[in-house]
């Protein structure tokens, strides 16, 4: 049973190659501590057991065995064991993710690699075969382990790859400008600024910091801006209750106090001031 994460107490229960280090944890309910990546990525995986964390002081979050987190190196992780836990983690030498990278030509960049995934096909195999390396004869292991390591960073940035693909596929990867699109693109108006990190495999803090950095403004601000835009074109047809539940509003008074913050007039009296201008314009023919 481990009461501490520090690298002495790590070592106790580890195997390592040349380009990866399996650490195995025993934790029992309650536990809490913070725990680091240090220089390495590390894939985090749970055997049995419940966790909730929170990554670089960013929203905790829950996860299963049936998930997966990849943590960038030096990042620094709240945890706290809902249950009595047994976790596997995988400490992946940065050269290799880097060499795996230039090979494959995918870009990743530690501010925006995943955090928690589902587990693939393709990531459940080459882990189920690290597992299997382990009980290998000393002498076999540490070749067996590095062999299936590279497997297991080419599906990882795979995925990667493929979390930038489900927001768009333009031609340089800017999280900005991928986060913009999807907020314009949005159908229902409902997504969240979290649901739209999770597809760019970076945290809400990091999103919000860069988004901000560059537009000068929030990415919820950003939502806001466009939402009211839409607005003004729904309210030509629409009454204000419908234009703010097509908007995605639940409170209606939130969409005119926000529509009134930028145009200096409410929704009611902005229809009013087209429908009396269509009037006068009508008047003219």
């Amino acid at each position: 049973m481990l009461y501490s994460f520090d690298k002495v107490a790590e070592s106790y229960d580890t195997v390592e190659s040349d380009y990866l280090k399996v650490l195995y944890y025993d934790l029992e309910k309650g536990f809490t501590d913070t725990y680091r990546s240090y220089g390495d990525y590390r894939l985090c995986t749970m055997l049995t057991g419940t966790k909730e964390v929170s990554i670089n002081s960013d929203k905790a979050f829950n996860y299963t065995s049936k998930e997966y987190v990849l943590l960038p190196p030096y990042s620094s992780v709240q945890m706290h064991m809902k249950s009595h836990t047994k976790a596997v983690v995988y400490e992946i030498d940065e050269r290799l993710i880097e060499k795996i990278a230039d090979r494959t030509e995918i870009n990743i960049n530690k501010e925006n690699v995943i955090y928690k995934n589902n587990y693939s096909n393709g990531l459940h195999n080459p882990l189920m075969k690290l597992r299997s390396s382990m009980c290998e004869q000393p002498i076999d292991q540490r070749f067996f382990m590095d062999l299936h390591a590279q497997e297991l960073a080419y599906e990882l940035l795979n995925a990667h790859q493929n979390n930038q693909k489900k927001a768009g596929s333009l031609s340089c990867y800017n999280p900005v400008d991928i986060a913009r699109e999807i907020i314009k693109k949005d159908g229902n108006e409902k997504i969240t600024i979290g649901e739209i990190a999770d597809v760019l495999g970076m945290s809400q803090s990091n999103l919000i910091y860069y988004f901000k950095k560059e537009m000068a403004i929030t990415p919820k601000q950003y939502q806001n801006k466009v939402k009211v835009e839409r607005g003004k074109m729904l309210l030509t047809s629409l009454n204000v209750t419908e234009a703010a539940m097509t908007l995605g509003f639940d409170n209606i008074s939130h969409f005119i106090r926000l529509f009134k913050s930028y145009y200096g007039m409410t929704p009611k009296q902005y229809k009013k001031y087209m429908n009396s201008n269509e009037l006068l314009m009508a008047s003219c023919d």
